[in-house]
């Protein structure tokens, strides 16, 4: 079944059931992106909720390397939101990460969710072009790429955007910065990560690209 999804998935435009859609980043060649086949493993190592078989009544992921933002709105138009922290240890000796991996699951205030979800709305965001469809947008050979997905009973998109805040006079940039901005400040999303990573076992733990941060917190005794 996992090999006749993928198939489907190389093809183009998937319909799942009856009404649910897949729109996902491709090559000209019509191969699925870096960035969706990224997306796949982490989902499976970091034990994530596929959106693309969702259900929900409408669920958005904002994702980066170390962590992942959920807004869900059920049935019932109830919305609730989570901060998924992920910590991926560093061997000291080979420097590359092993198969050690910390997970931090918070729920955000009911308030702030849905001031969330109203940004979303104000922005368009479901709306906006994945980066390779958007005129003017330059290309990075480092920074931070931003993941964004949108999943209903009747669809699900994958987006991502490289570096926005250097993008100019992109209005979709501006759009992606905004929300960036609000994450950082109302969410601290930085420092939620941080503190989440000073609670594990001592050592380094993956910050995205080719950075690493360490902790001091000494390890337990047995």
């Amino acid at each position: 079944m996992g090999k006749l999804l993928l198939l489907l998935l190389l093809l183009g435009q998937v319909s799942l059931g009856q009404n649910k859609s897949l729109h996902i980043p491709r090559y000209s060649n019509g191969d699925t992106s870096f960035w969706y086949s990224y997306k796949l493993e982490k989902d499976s190592i970091w034990a994530l909720t596929k959106l693309e078989t969702s259900k929900e009544y409408f669920h958005f992921r904002f994702r980066t390397e170390i962590q992942t933002i959920d807004i869900l709105v059920d049935s019932n138009l109830l919305t609730q939101g989570t901060i998924t922290n992920i910590g991926e240890f560093i061997s000291e000796r080979s420097n590359k990460k092993d198969a050690k991996i910390y997970k931090e699951i918070r729920p955000l205030e009911s308030d702030l969710a849905n001031e969330l979800k109203k940004l979303i709305d104000s922005l368009d965001l479901k709306n906006i072009s994945s980066e390779e469809n958007i005129p003017g947008w330059g290309k990075m050979l480092d920074g931070i790429t931003y993941l964004i997905e949108f999943s209903s009973p009747s669809g699900y998109s994958l987006k991502y955007y490289g570096n926005p805040e250097s993008q100019k006079n992109i209005i979709e940039a501006e759009k992606i910065d905004l929300l960036v901005e609000f994450l950082d400040k109302k969410l601290k999303r930085q420092n939620s990560w941080l503190t989440f990573i000073s609670t594990l076992p001592k050592g380094c733990y993956h910050a995205g690209s080719y950075y690493a941060t360490c902790n001091s917190k000494k390890k337990k005794r047995n």
